[in-house]
């Protein structure tokens, strides 16, 4: 393998691990923070896949589910931050200090 490939392997293991622990942790939500409780694993696996500046279709394949699943997760997103697309929905997670 070349050092390129050896980067990107590096970098899909280090985001594989990443997710796999979002996934599997527990909510870290505070009975103060409504909103963090009330997102779910998968909509919290999106927002952290949200911050690598993917598309629909890569989000999709990333979680292996349709990008019709991504779309409903994502207006579910807005609807529950109150912005209206991805770059807002973005700004108000880290505004409101939330990190994945």
């Amino acid at each position: 393998m070349n050092n390129e490939t050896n980067a990107t392997v590096r970098l899909v293991v280090s985001q594989v691990r990443q997710l796999s622990a979002l996934v599997e942790a527990p909510a870290e939500a505070t009975p103060e923070d409504p909103l963090l409780a009330s997102l779910n694993k998968r909509e919290r696996q999106i927002l952290a896949l949200l911050n690598y500046g993917l598309s629909n279709a890569q989000l999709a394949q990333r979680c292996f589910i349709s990008e019709g699943t991504v779309k409903w997760y994502l207006h579910n997103l807005y609807g529950k931050f109150e912005v209206r697309n991805r770059t807002s929905l973005v700004r108000a997670v880290r505004e409101k200090g939330i990190e994945f």
